[in-house]
């Protein structure tokens, strides 16, 4: 499944999915058709091979004989076209159920060798990345045995770095699942190898002409801010360099990236001085797609808000992806003592009683026309931002790549606290959160009126 999931239709996914005793099977006889050469191989599949190919297969094991075979394929000595067979049904194996089994059988024999094929430039014209993607999607095992082939890494950074014009793509998303199991040792790779892969990664995301790559290596950048280090260092260099990017009407995927990225920022509590400062430029920004013009605000609740915001004539947004992160986000900002006061001052719980009526009266809307409706915000108890972070693999399109955002840890305690917290609402009666039977969003409006 290919990360930064925006629909049901997911994003572009390559190649077909086919299963693995049909891929094998396939894979021998048409060598027999397709070279002489090659015919005591197809007669090596006895019968009791296919047997035992569908057997084992079907049982969910592996036969080290089937890997040892096709492996056979992949010597950088076999026929250039017979390796490129192999290749290609190595690539379209990858998009099974058990992949990563087969990746990881006899000490990793397959991923040994499609990662020396890479490391020895002897791919010739297939790209292999695709499969060690797929690998790397959900098993944390196999994202491991790649993360640690340094060779590997270091010239995936290289592709990237670059700009590949064959190779970048497939190389941005392969870092992606690394940096989604293990962020340090990508983010050590990345210091040692490409030093200004921060600033690098967010100049290309502000290219309007920057190439699909550019995404993908946004992702990597959401996934290293599970790293405090990563966090701190992009609140005090970067913020106003990713602020531009907050745009969903012309670039929603861009647009959900440095969400992502700001929403990770505000769980730095430390640095929330630095991110709400005198000119409320990281605040407007992360308030802008929940406020609208039509908002029904009095004078002197629109005197009170940032100055960005007091004249604002556009609409808010409507993706419920970026709603969510950004509510999140603003909640997160509320784990501090200045968090809150700036909040309360700046006078947001007028936005988000706005915000909170439209929404409701939307899902009124909706219900009056016997459609199926979910609320506009939902509790998203576990604090991961995941809306890119599911993987699947379709029915007819297998290529799988994932990035998640890291939970991080040490906001959990307080995050959990928060949810616990008691507040007086307008009517002047106590009310509790206790995080499962209130939305973040009223949790947060809570948060705002208390004394």
């Amino acid at each position: 499944m290919s990360i930064g999931q925006r629909d049901s239709n997911g994003d572009i996914l390559l190649f077909h999915k086919a299963t693995i005793p049909g891929l094998f099977l396939r894979f021998y006889e048409t060598i027999a058709d397709t070279s002489r050469g090659c015919r005591l191989a197809s007669v090596r599949v006895s019968r009791f091979l296919r047997w035992q190919i569908r057997n084992v297969m079907k049982e969910h094991g592996v036969s080290p004989e089937v890997i040892n075979e096709l492996i056979r394929f992949l010597s950088p000595n076999v026929n250039r076209n017979l390796r490129q067979q192999a290749l290609d049904y190595v690539i379209g194996l990858s998009a099974s159920d058990h992949f990563d089994v087969i990746f990881q059988a006899n000490d990793f024999l397959l991923g040994r060798s499609l990662c020396r094929l890479i490391c020895e430039g002897s791919i010739d014209d297939t790209d292999v990345l695709p499969a060690i993607i797929n690998a790397t999607a959900t098993e944390v095992v196999c994202a491991k045995y790649v993360t640690d082939n340094t060779e590997l890494v270091q010239r995936c950074i290289e592709y990237s770095r670059d700009c590949n014009d064959r190779y970048s793509l497939n190389a941005a998303k392969l870092l992606t699942n690394l940096s989604l199991h293990f962020p340090d040792s990508l983010y050590d790779a990345l210091v040692k190898d490409w030093e200004d892969f921060i600033p690098d990664a967010i100049r290309r995301l502000n290219d309007s002409m920057s190439r699909e790559a550019a995404n993908y290596l946004g992702y990597v950048l959401v996934n290293l801010t599970s790293i405090a280090n990563v966090r701190c260092l992009l609140c005090e260099k970067y913020v106003r360099q990713i602020l531009p990017l907050v745009d969903w009407n012309t670039r929603p995927r861009t647009c959900l990236i440095a969400i992502d990225i700001l929403r990770n920022m505000c769980f730095e509590n430390s640095c929330h001085s630095i991110l709400l400062d005198k000119n409320d430029e990281f605040l407007s920004t992360l308030l802008k797609p929940l406020a609208d013009a039509d908002d029904n605000l009095n004078d002197d609740e629109i005197e009170k808000l940032p100055l960005q915001l007091q004249y604002y004539e556009g609409h808010r947004c409507q993706d419920l992806s970026i709603i969510n992160k950004v509510i999140e986000a603003l909640y997160q900002l509320c784990g501090s003592e200045i968090g809150r006061e700036t909040l309360r001052i700046k006078n947001i719980y007028a936005l988000l009683r706005e915000f909170d009526r439209a929404s409701s009266a939307s899902l009124s809307l909706l219900k009056k026309n016997s459609m199926i409706a979910s609320p506009v915000i939902s509790n998203n108890e576990d604090n991961n931002t995941n809306n890119h972070s599911q993987s699947r693999i379709d029915d007819s399109k297998d290529m799988q790549v994932v990035s998640a955002v890291h939970n991080i840890q040490e906001m959990n305690a307080q995050s959990g606290n928060m949810q616990n917290m008691g507040f007086t609402g307008e009517t002047g009666n106590l009310i509790y959160i206790d995080g499962q039977n209130c939305s973040t969003l009223h949790a947060l409006i809570g948060l705002l009126i208390q004394d």
